[in-house]
């Protein structure tokens, strides 16, 4: 089963290629907690159809090594874009600077003035509030100046590279450390590099920043599953 996924995936790739994009996002499938076969799974037992994680990494670096001998460059932990012509990433850069937004539809997640919230993550839950011409917000939290600093930080890292001095400027603080133990962990384990003021990942710290970025939250935080 793997195998022939496998096969399918690096004939998806080559397709791509053939288009000639300017940027491509490429994500490591995951699975919410609220879906149906995740349900089976943590109330069933059932078995994941899935690929697990060292399988998509894989498959996700295989995409990497492709795109890059083909005049792409790697611009994020899922993101490759042509070298030909600059592509800018409006969204991404303007969010993960501290931007506003506001996500519409199911389970839609926003960020507004200082305060993160999540849209009912039920079709029926949220078609009868929106009737009810109400705002169909199923949670919110407002961040205090720590936890928006954390938030920036580990949405940047997934950019590849990190620049302490935004941080320093913005919020007179020294990130590296600040998280020096979690820093000097990621980089014993190769995950990371530091550069003066320059913190970059690695190929094996970019394939895996999403499972280590934790690391960074607050400890009542860390436990928060989302939907």
């Amino acid at each position: 089963m793997i195998r022939e996924t496998e096969e399918k995936w690096r004939e998806a790739v080559r397709r791509a290629l053939e288009l000639e994009p300017d940027s491509m996002t490429i994500y490591q499938m995951e699975l919410p907690y609220n879906t149906v076969i995740s349900q089976d799974i943590l109330k069933k037992g059932a078995t994941s159809p899935i690929a697990d994680w060292t399988t998509k990494r894989r498959w996700l670096n295989y995409a990497f090594e492709q795109f890059l001998a083909h005049g792409y460059e790697i611009a994020g932990s899922d993101i490759v874009a042509t070298k030909k012509k600059p592509c800018r990433f409006i969204y991404r850069d303007g969010l993960w600077h501290g931007g506003d937004m506001i996500g519409l539809g199911v389970s839609s997640f926003s960020h507004f003035g200082g305060v993160n919230f999540q849209n009912a993550h039920n079709f029926e839950e949220y078609v009868r509030i929106i009737n009810d011409d109400r705002l169909p917000i199923y949670r919110a939290v407002s961040l205090t100046p720590k936890q928006r600093l954390i938030r920036e930080m580990v949405l940047q890292l997934k950019t590849g590279t990190l620049d302490t001095a935004y941080f320093q400027k913005k919020y007179a603080v020294d990130v590296w450390n600040e998280f020096q133990p979690v820093y000097e962990n990621l980089r014993e384990n190769d995950l990371l590099q530091r550069d003066n003021g320059t913190i970059r990942l690695t190929r094996p710290g970019l394939l895996q920043v999403d499972h280590f970025l934790l690391e960074f939250f607050e400890p009542e935080l860390r436990t928060v599953r989302y939907a």
